[in-house]
């Protein structure tokens, strides 16, 4: 059976360094032993066609706020040719595969490995402001506090989101956050 070469990488942090993402220096999403890797992903990983790479990294953040990560995967010729990146090449599109928390700081997610080649990987996570303020606002309504000013941060979320989509999707999201002014 052919084996697959696989590069694994971590968006906006490598290793036991901490990123800036702010211009104040601070991080808020920190993403730490991306697995599997070897030697910190200075080597390929191999795989056979049809087998799924379980990828697992340690992702925390300050505070109490809800965390999003996903894996971005490529393989050979995936996806349409897009500008030239590093080495005069075309860049590939991304596939996404989203990481599920499995507790104490653990992520997970796979992706299948479908053709014969090199393949890409990298790790990207966030502070999901959405997410938080959507369990916030839920703990808020159990609770049967005045959740009014809570919408309102919620609707700003939703007009923010819709600021930075396009097409179909742009108008959706603005159709449900003027939903909320009626």
């Amino acid at each position: 059976m052919a084996q697959q070469t696989i590069r694994s990488t971590t968006h906006g942090a490598v290793e036991g360094q901490r990123p800036s993402s702010r211009a104040d220096g601070r991080c808020r999403a920190i993403i730490d032993a991306v697995r599997p890797s070897v030697d910190a992903g200075r080597f390929p990983i191999k795989r056979v066609v049809g087998e799924s790479v379980a990828v697992e990294a340690d992702i925390i953040a300050d505070g109490h706020d809800q965390i999003g990560a996903v894996v971005l995967y490529r393989g050979p010729g995936d996806g349409k040719s897009g500008p030239v990146g590093a080495g005069g090449t075309p860049e590939r599109e991304w596939s996404v595969a989203r990481l599920t928390p499995e507790g104490n700081d653990l992520w997970r997610a796979r992706f299948e490995v479908s053709k014969l080649g090199w393949w890409e990987y990298t790790v990207r996570a966030w502070i999901d402001r959405f997410g938080t303020w959507q369990r916030d606002l839920g703990k808020r309504v159990e609770a049967g506090h005045d959740v009014e000013a809570d919408l309102k941060i919620g609707e700003a979320l939703v007009r923010e989101a819709a600021s930075g989509a396009a097409g179909k999707v742009a108008r959706d999201v603005r159709r449900a956050a003027a939903h909320r002014g009626t």
